[in-house]
């Protein structure tokens, strides 16, 4: 990602992502601590909320930046089935998808903990599972979310896919009442 002439790494990238996230929250009320700041990749988060919006309980944040219209989640499917390695066991708490445009505009997208592991397993089982070419992969596949996901848009039928139904009814641009759910 170009700044003018500077380049930003992907490790800063998703700092930019968390910090953006962060400023949010504290504009909201809460408390925000980077996990990533003095506990280098936190298992599960990256942001703790504490003290905020009225919550009595603490609330564990997982951002995830971009800044293509395919997001990367940090996790991996199996090639044959499309199941997510112990999906269960890393997705524990909201997640906040940032997706980062040319001019460093921030979209945010918010999902439940709930929402995150139905979309991600519909999703991709789609993608391995869906298609009409029978095609099987060979490697285990890097798990993404596609904005337009996010947005609760469906795909229609392309050559090589079947139509996907999107698990969101409605898009999850800017639901921060999510996270206190």
């Amino acid at each position: 990602l170009l700044l003018g002439k500077m380049t930003l790494t992907n490790n800063q990238l998703c700092r930019l992502g968390e910090t953006a996230v962060a400023l949010e929250l504290m504009k909201k009320g809460y408390d925000v601590i980077n996990l990533n700041e003095s506990l280098k990749n936190y298992k599960g988060a990256d942001l703790l909320c504490v003290n905020g919006a009225g919550n009595k309980e603490d609330i564990y944040i997982q951002v995830k930046t971009g800044k293509s219209l395919k997001i990367d989640c940090g996790l991996t499917a199996d090639a044959k089935t499309g199941i997510i390695a112990h999906l269960d066991e890393k997705v524990t708490c909201p997640w906040v998808f940032v997706h980062v445009t040319d001019d460093f505009k921030c979209d945010f997208y918010i999902l439940t903990r709930d929402e995150t592991r139905e979309l991600l397993r519909s999703a991709h089982h789609w993608y391995v599972q869906e298609t009409y070419s029978g095609r099987v992969l060979s490697k285990p596949v890097r798990v993404s979310v596609d904005v337009p996901w996010l947005e609760a848009k469906d795909y229609k039928a392309t050559k090589l896919h079947k139509p996907f139904t999107n698990t969101l009814k409605k898009s999850a641009k800017d639901q921060w009442d999510k996270i206190s759910l």
